[in-house]
C-alpha cells in the first residue's frame, strides 16, 4: 500500500488536468498488458499490425525490461491544446526530459539483446523514440484522438461539478476501487508498502482514457526538479464510449427543420466537449460562423461551456440532451 499523507494545504491545492502524453503512452500498455484489450479492441488490433506507423519500433522499446525508464511520463504538462502540433511538441519534450542515465541504461540493455538500436548513442536513441512516438500518434491514434481528448475533458468537468456538491473526498473515493482517501491519507493499493508526504509540487490527478483499471503513479526522486508533483493517472469516466460513433442527423430530421442544418450538426458534435476550433474543422466552416451559432445555442440553454486553461469548451446541457433524445 502506498500511503500519501496530506495536509490541509495539500488537499486545497490538488489539481485535475489533462495531459496528452499520459493517454498516448498509456495506450501502448496494450503491447504487454492484455487487461484493457477487450475495452479497446480496435486499438489492440492496430497494435498487432507491425506495419502501422511507429508500432514496430515502439514494440521493441516497450517490451524491453528497461523500457519503463525510457518511455515513462515525467510529471505532467498543463494547458496543452489538442492540436497535432501541440501534441507533437509535448512528445518531443517528453523524450528530451528523460535523464541521460536512463537512456544510457536502455542502450546497454539493447546491446545485450543485440538489437540494432544498441548501435545508437544517447542522442540517436532519443531521436528514434521521438519519431516513433510522433508516427504512432499521427498514424494510429489520430483518427479517434479528438474523441479521446474530449472524453478526458468530460471526466474533468464532471469531477469539478462533483467537487462543488460532494467535496474533494467524494471525488477521490470515486476514482476507482484501488484509491481511497480518508480526509488525511490517500491510499493506493500497491505491492510496495510505503508512507510518503506530499512534495512541494503537490498532488495532480489526470484521467487516462486507455486505462481500464488501477492507476498510474509517478512521483519525484532525488534527480527530479524540486517542484515535481506526485502525479496519479486514473481510468477516465466514459472511456468505453470512445469507439461509439455518433449518428449524423438525417437530412429531413425534425431537429434540422427546427433550427437549421448547422446548429443541428453542432448539437450532434457536442455530445462530448468541443471547442470552437474543433467544430470549425469538423464542420468545414469559418470560426466566426461557428462562434455565432454557439452563442445562440448557449443563450437558448441547449449548450453549456467551461474553461480549461486558455481554452473554452462547449457540451450539451440537460435541455440539449433532452432535445437530441426527443
Amino acid at each position: 500500500m502506498i500511503r500519501i499523507r496530506c495536509s490541509t494545504g495539500d488537499i486545497a491545492a490538488i489539481k485535475f488536468v489533462v495531459d496528452p502524453a499520459w493517454n498516448i503512452l498509456s495506450s501502448m500498455s496494450l503491447f504487454v498488458q492484455p487487461s484493457s484489450r477487450s475495452l479497446h479492441a480496435p486499438l489492440a488490433t492496430a497494435l498487432r499490425n507491425q506495419d502501422a506507423p511507429g508500432v514496430a519500433t515502439l514494440r521493441r522499446l516497450t517490451t524491453n525490461p528497461a523500457a519503463p525508464s525510457l518511455l515513462v511520463v515525467p510529471g505532467y504538462a498543463y494547458d496543452v491544446d489538442n492540436s497535432p502540433a501541440a501534441v507533437t511538441e509535448r512528445l518531443h519534450d517528453l523524450v528530451r526530459m528523460i535523464p541521460e542515465r536512463d537512456v544510457q541504461g536502455v542502450l546497454e540493455q539493447l546491446r545485450t539483446q543485440e538489437s540494432p538500436y544498441g548501435d545508437q548513442e544517447v542522442a540517436g536513441l532519443r531521436e528514434i523514440a521521438q519519431q516513433a512516438l510522433v508516427d504512432y500518434f499521427s498514424g494510429v491514434l489520430r483518427p479517434f484522438w479528438d474523441r479521446a481528448h474530449a472524453i478526458a475533458l468530460r471526466d474533468l468537468n464532471m469531477r469539478a461539478e462533483r467537487i462543488v456538491r460532494e467535496g474533494i473526498g467524494g471525488v477521490l473515493n470515486d476514482l476507482n476501487d484501488q484509491i481511497r482517501f480518508d480526509g488525511q491519507v490517500l491510499e493506493l493499493q500497491h505491492e510496495f508498502d510505503i508512507d510518503i508526504t506530499v512534495p512541494p509540487g503537490g498532488l495532480v490527478f489526470t484521467p487516462v482514457v486507455f486505462k481500464g483499471s488501477g492507476f498510474i503513479v509517478h512521483g519525484p526522486d532525488e534527480h527530479d526538479a524540486p517542484d515535481m508533483p506526485i502525479a496519479i493517472g486514473y481510468p477516465a469516466w466514459g472511456a468505453a464510449t470512445l469507439w461509439l460513433q455518433e449518428k449524423e442527423e438525417p437530412a429531413s430530421s425534425s431537429l434540422e427543420q427546427l433550427m437549421g442544418s448547422t446548429r443541428s450538426r453542432i448539437l450532434g458534435q457536442a455530445t462530448v466537449p468541443v471547442s470552437t476550433t474543433d467544430l470549425a474543422e469538423k464542420l468545414h466552416l469559418p470560426k466566426p460562423t461557428v462562434s455565432g451559432h454557439l452563442k445562440v445555442l448557449e443563450r437558448a440553454g441547449l449548450l453549456s461551456q467551461f474553461r480549461r486553461g486558455r481554452f473554452v469548451y462547449y457540451q450539451l446541457s440537460a435541455a440539449g440532451i433532452a432535445l437530441r433524445s426527443s
